[in-house]
């Protein structure tokens, strides 16, 4: 029960932007990628029939006009479970160790960099994300969950739930395998994927948003404070310290 109040935690409208986010990033990927001559050339009613998990669909979400409603709104539903055990794993039990001991900036950092380096191996040796590109692909794909897994951290701390990550994270696996790899050549899928320099010039600057938006950014324009050694405080969840006087 605790574990499924976590995952339900956090922002409606944080959960929101993630999925438009994960959505919008992936298709710009394709879209720069078919625009350098890099697409399959494959049309609606190929790339269907190639979709790894059409048999968990109705078959008018695989026509050309149900397939692209499917890909909004059914297929991350596919993925939350799996999404969920992750971001439990990762911004819910690390990060909040990580944060424990280190502080929210640091946790948010090194929880990415454990997460990257952890699927490096599984690009190596089993071949994920980038199918004959061991060597390249494994850094790559490190790189781009660093860089991922700082926004999936930030949305952790700043809505102080597990909403948004899973939204994000479920949405990025669906699109990733119904759109991205039946729309790309997997010989270039390292310069245009979400993972690749593309995905982290893009990571980057959702990064950069997440981490200007702060909760506890605003709480200081609206009550500013002067910290001191008397200073008294709950510390939420998220890392918010509030600021209170006992009278």
């Amino acid at each position: 029960w605790i574990m499924c109040r976590e995952l339900l935690r956090g922002s409606g409208l944080a959960a929101l932007a993630s999925w438009v986010v994960a959505v919008a990033v992936v298709w710009m990927c394709v879209q720069f990628g078919v625009l350098q001559g890099e697409g399959t050339l494959l049309d609606h009613e190929q790339a269907m029939q190639l979709y790894p998990m059409r048999g968990y669909v109705a078959n008018w979400m695989l026509t050309d006009s149900g397939y692209l409603w499917f890909l909004l709104c059914l297929a991350p539903l596919l993925h939350m479970v799996n999404a969920a055990c992750e971001e439990l794993m990762w911004r819910g039990y690390l990060l909040t160790a990580l944060t424990e001991r280190f502080g929210q900036h640091v946790a948010a950092a090194s929880s990415a960099l454990i997460w990257g380096l952890w699927h490096a191996p599984m690009v190596l040796i089993l071949g994920w994300a980038f199918p004959g590109q061991p060597l390249v692909g494994s850094v790559v794909f490190a790189v781009g969950l660093l860089i991922w897994g700082v926004v999936l951290a930030r949305l952790k701390q700043t809505t102080g739930g597990l909403l948004a990550p899973v939204v994000m994270h479920a949405t990025f696996n669906a699109w990733m395998i119904g759109y991205f790899n039946l729309q790309i050549q997997e010989s270039d899928g390292a310069m245009f994927s979400p993972w690749g320099p593309l995905g982290w010039a893009f990571g980057g600057v959702v990064a950069l948003a997440v981490y200007h938006f702060r909760p506890d950014q605003i709480f200081d324009d609206v009550a500013p404070h002067v910290e001191t050694a008397q200073s008294q405080y709950l510390e939420l969840k998220s890392g918010l310290r509030i600021h209170y006087t006992d009278t």
